[in-house]
């Protein structure tokens, strides 16, 4: 039993922030991916798209989201490197 209290008290304390972070990251996607969703019927019909090149624009942006996303991560870890040095 005291080990589970002693573990506890290691836990660091900025964990709820980074789990509300991950939770509003999460969001954003949701959203984003809804915005299209909701995008689809007018681009259709304003550029005459088939429903198979409307399953193309939703998966290309999802890559170009996804890609976008690495990036950045890939970009703060090298500003984060070059801000202790």
């Amino acid at each position: 039993m005291s080990a589970n209290k002693q573990s506890n008290s290691q836990l660091d304390p900025n964990r709820w922030k980074a789990l509300a972070m991950l939770c509003f990251a999460n969001f954003l996607v949701m959203m984003d991916s809804a915005i299209i969703q909701i995008a689809l019927p007018s681009i259709k019909e304003t550029l005459g798209y088939s429903q198979q090149n409307l399953q193309w624009v939703m998966s290309a942006f999802l890559i170009f989201f996804g890609g976008v996303s690495i990036i950045g991560r890939k970009v703060s870890r090298f500003i984060r490197k070059s801000a202790h040095i």
